[in-house]
């Protein structure tokens, strides 16, 4: 019984697998339908933007970087926590 089991399972996840991989084929193969470019006549703004745009991801990243820091200190205060006797 439990060999029919492990049989079932493994077969699921080789489905399962084939079936996500064809399709990540089809997403990374797919051509957008419309292509829109955008011209600028002068380099200096887009370098300008994309430096602040820069500034603004490394910002966000700080904030998830001290919130991941605040989370593992707490996590590491309810391990370190000793229990009370009553």
């Amino acid at each position: 019984m439990t060999k029919i089991i492990t049989i079932i399972v493994v077969a699921l996840l080789i489905v399962a697998g084939g079936w996500w991989y064809v399709d990540e084929l089809n997403q990374t193969n797919s051509v957008p339908s419309t292509f829109v470019a955008s011209t600028s006549s002068s380099q200096g703004n887009a370098s300008d933007a994309s430096d602040a745009s820069i500034d603004q991801s490394m910002a966000s990243v700080d904030g998830q970087m001290n919130g991941l820091n605040s989370d593992s200190a707490s996590v590491d205060e309810g391990l370190n926590d000793k229990s009370i006797q009553q």
